[in-house]
């Protein structure tokens, strides 16, 4: 009931082993647990009316740092891309802090959405996001060595290139990770669902 953010949509947060709360997002401010901006924790592209705005994971191997994936609003055109940045909780007193590994681009003309789930190893990540005006799907792999930014690109399903509505939706996982669904806004009169397959091992 304390937390600091505002949001029309998106928003993310994570907590430590035992459910406290470490940090969260609206896309653009990261707040610590005790409600504050971090110091370094303003100006990320997220949206804030994005349908997901950023999401968080952890860094493999490390028990400190985390990645904030941000993608951004439809309603701002001057910010189209998906980013990253990088948050390691033993800065400012262990309150965590926004690194020098701030927006660092993936691609441009993203969509509202951004997922993640976890590889077959049971250790790396996928960061799943969708290009707008095509039927490109970019998939990140997260490990102990970083972001890799060069991207598993799969061209499935219907191409988004009738309105800035088909970029307004969410992207889920299954929780076994071999399913992703797409929702997709639409026209106001045509939303749509896209079921796929997803091998989390590649």
């Amino acid at each position: 009931l304390d937390g600091k953010i505002n949001t029309q949509e998106g928003c993310t947060s994570i907590s430590d082993n035992n459910g406290q709360i470490l940090f969260y997002t609206d896309g653009k401010n990261v707040y610590n647990r005790l409600h504050q901006v971090m110091p370094n924790g303003t100006g990320l592209m997220g949206g804030p009316s994005s349908t997901s705005s950023a999401i968080v994971i952890p860094k493999p191997g490390s028990k400190t740092r985390y990645y904030i994936f941000t993608v951004p609003a439809m309603n701002e055109p001057a910010i189209t891309h998906s980013a990253f940045s990088e948050l390691d909780m033993d800065l400012d007193g262990g309150l965590g802090d926004v690194t020098s590994q701030k927006n660092i681009l993936l691609f441009t003309q993203s969509t509202e959405r951004v997922a993640a789930v976890k590889h077959a190893n049971g250790i790396d990540y996928w960061i799943v996001t969708k290009r707008f005006l095509d039927n490109s799907f970019l998939v990140y792999k997260v490990d102990c060595d970083g972001v890799n930014t060069t991207p598993v690109i799969s061209n499935i399903g219907f191409v988004e290139d009738r309105s800035v509505y088909d970029a307004i939706g969410a992207i889920k996982f299954s929780p076994d990770g071999k399913k992703i669904c797409m929702a997709t806004y639409g026209s106001p009169n045509s939303p749509q669902c896209q079921l796929f397959d997803f091998d989390n091992s590649t």
